[in-house]
């Protein structure tokens, strides 16, 4: 946690210098711009190492929005601009990575206290609940909680096992908040990404869920996807405005 920590105040003092040096260079142009440019370069520094991210989110994406209207009118350089927009941009995924971090730890907290013990009708009825809440599959089969099974041909035991282990660990270790912070990192990596691209890319979670994510994900307005169905549809990330 220290490390991402300093990780982020490393980098919001360079993404601040950078605003620095391209608004005295817009002042020379006239006009405001390059006063408020400014203005959200400190803001940034401040915010990004003193532990204030929600605020320093805030100015990053301010921020950005004036970096691709100065490229349109002129003020900046668009080389320039772009090349402050991708730091920008990893300084928000690794703000977003910490507050997931800071989230599983407070999650591992609960772990220290006994639970009052539940009937299996009970651990079954919170199972399908959070499937259905997550859009995760149900399981192949219909099991007890020692795993076997009351329904079903001997056949499909491996089968049916092989996916109660794939939903738990998708249910443990990519929560739904990490789950879709971990796949717009992905789609932000590359100008287009298929849901093929997508699904190699995360095994361990059915296709069901990764339509789920990349549904939130769409509504949120951090992705888009482009085309209707078929194998020409993709997912790009949008520029945050």
């Amino acid at each position: 946690m220290q490390e991402k920590e300093s990780f982020i105040a490393k980098k919001a003092f360079e993404i601040s210098y950078a605003l620095l040096r391209i608004g005295e260079g817009a002042k020379v142009k006239g006009g405001n711009f390059g006063f408020y440019l400014e203005e959200q370069a400190y803001k940034i520094l401040l915010y990004g190492t003193s532990g204030e991210y929600e605020k320093a989110e805030g100015a990053l994406r301010v921020s950005e929005r004036f970096l691709h209207l100065g490229a349109d009118t002129g003020h900046v350089a668009s080389a320039s601009a772009e090349v402050v927009v991708q730091e920008i941009r990893q300084l928000g995924s690794a703000i977003a990575e910490y507050r997931d971090s800071a989230m599983l730890k407070t999650s591992e907290i609960s772990e220290i206290f006994s639970k009052n013990p539940k009937s299996r009708k009970e651990n079954a009825s919170a199972l399908e609940k959070k499937e259905e809440t997550e859009g995760i599959e149900p399981f192949s089969g219909v099991f007890e909680l020692s795993g076997m099974p009351i329904s079903g041909d001997s056949a499909n035991i491996a089968e049916s096992e092989e996916n109660s282990a794939n939903v738990a660990e998708s249910n443990v270790i990519y929560g739904s908040q990490t789950r879709q912070s971990m796949i717009l990192d992905f789609v932000r990596q590359g100008e287009s990404c298929r849901f093929k691209d997508i699904q190699e890319f995360f095994p361990s979670i059915s296709p069901r869920t990764l339509r789920y994510d990349l549904e939130k994900l769409t509504e949120r307005g951090l992705i888009e996807k482009v085309g209707v169905s078929g194998p020409r549809t993709y997912y790009q990330a949008r520029a945050a405005f």
